[in-house]
This record gives C-alpha cells, structure tokens and sequence, in this order.
C-alpha cells in the first residue's frame, strides 16, 4: 500500500512537470524556486527508496516510467552550482536515521537485485555502501558534465586531519552516541602521526596527478610506512575512509585489515567535507592506500 502511494505521488510529480516544455516546473531558463527547494527532497528520496525498499526513481525502467523526472535530475546536472551542494546517495541513507529514526528495509525480490545502466546486476543497498569495489580505482563519477577536482589540503590543518585520523589505530571513546559515526571521546594513537600525515599528503598528491603517474611515489611510501606498521597506519585511514572498529576498546593487533575494512562505513560526509566527485576521488584513493598497506 505504501509502495503504491509512494509511485502514484510520483506519477503527479512527473504530470507537474509534463506542463511546461522545459525541465522545470515553472517556464524560464532558470530552475524556480520550487525547484531548488523540491530538489533536494527528492534527491534524498531517490538514495532512501534505493537502499531499503530497492526502487528506483531514476534511470533504468523509472526513466520510461518517469521521464519529465528524468529530464529535471538532467538539467540541474548540468549546473555546476548544483554539484557543488550535491550530496550522495551514502551521505543520505547514514544522515535519514540519526535525524528522523531507522528505515526499515522491504523483504522483496526488488531489494535483492538492482540491475545498474551498464547491464551489470547488483545488490544496491551494497553497491551505495561501497563494498564490491564500489569505492576502488579508477572511480567513474557518471556524469561527462563534471571538471576534473584539485583537492586541497589546508597547510595549518593537514596535523589535525592526521591526528584525528590515528583515532582509527586508538582507543574508542566510551560513551557512544545515536549517530554512529559520533566518537568525540576516542583517543588517537599519536604515535603514528608522522607516518600518517606522510600517507594523507601521498593521497593528495595521486589525487592531484592520477593514479598512474603517482605509482612509484605511492608505492614508495606505502612501503616504507608498511614495514613499520602497516596495519596500523591502514586502520587511520579507514577512519577517515570508513566507520571505527567492529569491536568496543582497542585495536587488535592481529585483526585483519581488509576483513575489518568489509564491514565499515563511509565518514566522508558530501557536501558537508567535500564534493560528490572530489569525495569519490578521496574514498577511491583512501583505499588505494589501504590495499597498499594491508597487502
């Protein structure tokens, strides 16, 4: 029933912006603002729909279903203003729950499936969380609209990125909050910060100059830092890669990495820290290292 009168809410969605012969809902070259204040609603519908109930609002057999819907997402990705304060459909499914409760996921065939626009089948609620190499090199950020992204680092915060950062080979705070990313009373390791600010600033220099071209620079660090504790050093760049620990207190030494990595979540939170493409970049070249270090 929820289903049927969620679809049929979008019917009239897509019959609004059927009347006008441009992608808005009111005439002119120019998004309204009805547009601009719908759109972010409905973008974090599409992420929600997608992630517990497995339907689609957009591509796929929704771009027959809802094409004027279709046209609108098109236009406004277009504008780069748009990207600039575009969230990702991660970001939204972990913001929903510590704001307004737990979704609740539907047991049906449509959650277990989702068949992307390449052809190729995947489940999506894994797909959004970044596991299956959803999140590794190269990343295609899907849109030929975007310009490449220079991330930068602030030279007078780059200390204070690293040690938060050696949370993830520290202790875990012991008073744990709603929001599970929430953990202003963990204590860093602070003695795998100069390693770690050496890691983040080989992350910002692929970033900068590609994958390929960084390889032997790259490599170069992530071996050096690996033969002193490489597990260590991997386990701060989760933490700002991915979620914290399975497991209340310390680190242990012997967990592996890669095991402890299937099972976390993003931190990255977009737009809040970063553009959608420049926080894809970072999470791709985040776990580039990783595999580096835990290889």
């Amino acid at each position: 029933g929820s289903r049927k009168n969620f679809e049929k809410t979008m019917d009239q969605v897509e019959k609004e912006l059927g009347r006008e012969s441009g992608p808005w809902f009111i005439a002119g070259e120019m998004p309204s603002v009805v547009d601009l204040q719908y759109v972010s609603h409905v973008e974090r519908m599409a992420a929600s729909v997608l992630y517990w109930k497995g339907l689609r609002i957009r591509g796929g057999e929704a771009s027959d279903r809802w094409p004027n819907v279709e046209r609108w997402f098109d236009a406004f990705e277009q504008r780069p203003s748009y990207w600039a304060s575009k969230s990702d459909f991660y970001t939204h499914v972990r913001d929903i729950p510590p704001q307004y409760g737990p979704g609740h996921q539907d047991d049906t065939p449509e959650i277990g499936v989702w068949v992307s626009d390449g052809g190729q089948a995947l489940e999506a609620k894994s797909h959004i969380s970044g596991e299956g190499g959803a999140w590794q090199l190269p990343i295609d950020i899907g849109s030929s609209a975007l310009e490449p992204v220079s991330p930068h680092m602030d030279p007078g915060n780059h200390a204070a990125v690293a040690r938060f950062a050696c949370r993830g080979a520290g202790e875990q705070g012991r008073k744990r909050f709603q929001a599970p990313l929430a953990d202003p009373y963990a204590s860093p390791n602070e003695s795998l910060q100069p390693d770690v600010e050496k890691l983040l600033q080989a992350v910002v220099f692929a970033m900068l100059q590609g994958a390929d071209a960084s390889s032997t620079v790259s490599t170069k660090v992530a071996a050096d830092i690996k033969g002193r504790h490489g597990k260590e050093a991997a386990r701060c760049l989760m933490y700002l890669s991915v979620h914290s620990p399975k497991k209340e207190g310390s680190m242990d030494e012997n967990e592996d990495v890669a095991e402890n990595g299937d099972v976390a979540r993003e931190r990255v939170g977009v737009p809040r820290d970063m553009s959608y493409p420049a926080a894809m970049q970072f999470r791709g070249h985040l776990n580039h290292f990783i595999n580096l270090l835990s290889a």
